[in-house]
């Protein structure tokens, strides 16, 4: 019984959904609550479907992690998933101020970026971001068209906004369904199918396109969005002993200039070898047409007594820029 809809602006993020948890038993409403937690502490919102205890499980695990932006939650989150007892289908999205996240069962992963647009339920009505009206006006319809085609959809409709540091719900339709008398250990905030996951353009002949490349990528973009840099840095690291240490320091760097848009390390310890790959996702605001981005890696591996020595070669770096333009 979830209908979860997104829409990626630039600077904002629009999020509708619905507030009903139904008993697989007997195949009924059960209670009605929300499926959206806010994370202050990342400046994010989280919406959740699956097992509905799982949803402010997974809730408490980003607030007690000390993850401090949306940024390192983006790059956080698909470990975070992996690491909570989750049985059947589900989705998390994790949403910030004009970027976010997806993940599915089967690590399914999408990045969002401005203009992306998530529908958890099939329907051929579209989100109309022409402005503040249209759009609460068509969420409102694409929801009731969900709930008309799948049977799943009951509660509210409820509107959540984030933009800048600060979020806002607003109830935009209440269908006053009535949910059984008895609450029962595990209900489901049902997930159906797969994410659709779409474009929608928020100018006027925009373009929206990706250019890959390995420590050095060019965007295409003429300025005027920003940019979204993806870097994946793999290593291997060997320490000698259980008292060998290193890391792995990562910057991405403006091509020819010292100014950093993103950083990211890894720690390693003990004997043996680890293979891992850091992944840095940043959105580069600075609107410069045809920015060139630096990836550099450094490994360093500690040597101290009693034969505990350790090494961190970097192995590869795969880079990309998704970009926009008029």
């Amino acid at each position: 019984m979830t209908a979860i809809n997104v829409l990626v602006g630039y600077g904002e993020t629009h999020l509708f959904a619905d507030t009903g948890h139904y008993n697989p038993a007997t195949k009924r409403l059960n209670h009605l609550a929300q499926k959206v937690y806010p994370l202050p502490e990342q400046d994010a919102l989280l919406a959740w479907s699956g097992v509905s205890s799982v949803g402010s499980l997974l809730a408490t695990e980003i607030r007690q992690s000390g993850i401090s932006s949306i940024l390192e939650l983006i790059r956080s989150l698909p470990d975070i998933v992996r690491r909570l007892p989750i049985l059947g289908r589900f989705s998390a999205i994790a949403v910030g101020a004009g970027c976010g996240i997806s993940v599915e069962q089967g690590d399914k992963i999408h990045y969002l970026t401005p203009g992306t647009f998530i529908r958890s339920l099939p329907a051929s009505t579209v989100l109309d971001p022409s402005n503040l009206n249209t759009l609460r006006a068509s969420a409102v319809e694409l929801m009731k068209e969900q709930r008309q085609t799948s049977g799943v959809v009951f509660g509210e409709c409820q509107y959540w906004h984030i933009g800048g540091r600060r979020a806002t719900m607003q109830i935009l339709h209440d269908w006053r369904d009535t949910p059984e008398k008895i609450l029962v250990p595990s209900t489901l905030a049902a997930k159906i199918g797969d994410l659709q996951v779409d474009r929608i353009n928020f100018a006027a002949n925009a373009v929206t396109g990706i250019v890959e490349g390995d420590d050095e990528v060019t965007s295409l973009g003429d300025g005027t969005f920003p940019n979204i840099v993806n870097a994946n840095i793999n290593c291997t690291y060997h320490g000698t002993g259980s008292g060998a240490y290193g890391n792995l320091e990562c910057r991405v760097t403006y091509q020819g200039s010292t100014g950093v848009i993103a950083t990211g390390i890894r720690n390693f310890s003990g004997s043996g070898f680890t293979t891992i790959t850091l992944r840095i996702y940043s959105v580069d605001f600075n609107l410069g047409a045809n920015q060139a981005y630096k990836i550099s890696a450094i490994g360093n591996g500690s040597t101290g007594g009693g034969g505990s020595n350790a090494s961190v070669t970097v192995n590869s770096i795969t880079s990309s820029v998704i970009y926009s333009l008029r």
